[in-house]
């Protein structure tokens, strides 16, 4: 059976994180967690994070592990055309990174399926990747340059060898009209 938590997480300014230590306790025990919803807001003038988690006991779990999953809970990777799987696994790399660098967990940054949209939609500016759900003023904010930085690359490197290889087929192409 299915059940939800919900979690709070205030702003420490001394440390400048928010305290995740209850969450991070209860990721770690006996149980599966199937999605995490975050919405960020402010109390008392003060940052905090409200996440509501969906989640399943260890016992609910065991006669489920060899059902197939359920539609809806698709892996976001296997509805990526080639070139967009390469953005998702180009921004995963860089969220494990960044977030295990910084001591917080991945979803922090971005959960999965908004590394998807992401690499979906191929944002060029921080306004287009801020309409992206999930992504507001904080995530852009903190992380939205590094995300565009990630993604320019990856334009990069492929403009770069397809101009390369239109120079190639075009020098081959001259050659052979001689």
């Amino acid at each position: 059976m299915m059940k939800l938590r919900v979690f709070t997480l205030r702003f420490d300014p001394m440390t400048r994180q928010f305290d995740d230590e209850a969450l991070r306790s209860f990721v770690e025990g006996d149980r599966e967690v199937i999605e995490v919803r975050d919405h960020f807001f402010e109390t008392d003038g003060q940052p905090a994070w409200g996440l509501l988690v969906t989640y399943r006991e260890a016992l609910d779990i065991a006669p489920l592990r060899n059902v197939p999953r359920a539609m809806g809970s698709k892996d976001t990777r296997s509805e990526l055309a080639p070139v967009e799987l390469k953005r998702f696994e180009a921004i995963r790399a860089w969220r494990n990174e960044r977030m295990q660098r910084d001591g917080k967990p991945p979803y922090v940054a971005l959960n999965n399926k908004q590394i998807a949209a992401v690499a979906r939609r191929d944002p060029a500016s921080l306004t287009a990747l801020g309409e992206l759900e999930g992504i507001g003023e904080a995530k852009l904010r903190d992380y939205g340059a590094e995300i565009l930085a990630v993604l320019a690359a990856l334009r990069g490197s492929s403009s770069a060898s397809t101009s390369k290889k239109s120079a190639e087929e075009a020098a081959e192409g001259g050659s052979e009209h001689v």
